[in-house]
């Protein structure tokens, strides 16, 4: 199954890819679970980041995506070597 909505990029077996070109950082591989559970997978920034908390509101479980690529995703490039890069 191949599912591509316009907020999170494509879809399938559970996880969604997200594209440099759709997110504007960098390329990476996520799930989410109940309650704003993320798993997040930058293979090029070598970055796994797990987000594990439990939420009642939809909008609370929303923050966690934008913690990711608002301000850990950032930062994980900020603090790339130039040689890295």
């Amino acid at each position: 199954m191949h599912y591509e909505p316009p907020i999170y990029g494509g879809y399938g077996y559970h996880w969604w890819h997200s594209p440099e070109s759709h997110n504007g950082r960098c390329e990476c591989y996520f799930a989410f679970g109940h309650g704003g559970q993320y798993l997040l997978i930058a293979p090029e920034q070598e970055l796994v980041v797990v987000i594990r908390k439990q939420v009642t509101k939809r909008n609370d479980a929303i923050w966690s995506r934008q913690l990711l690529f608002e301000h850990i995703i950032p930062a994980s490039m900020a603090n790339k070597q130039p040689s890295q890069a």
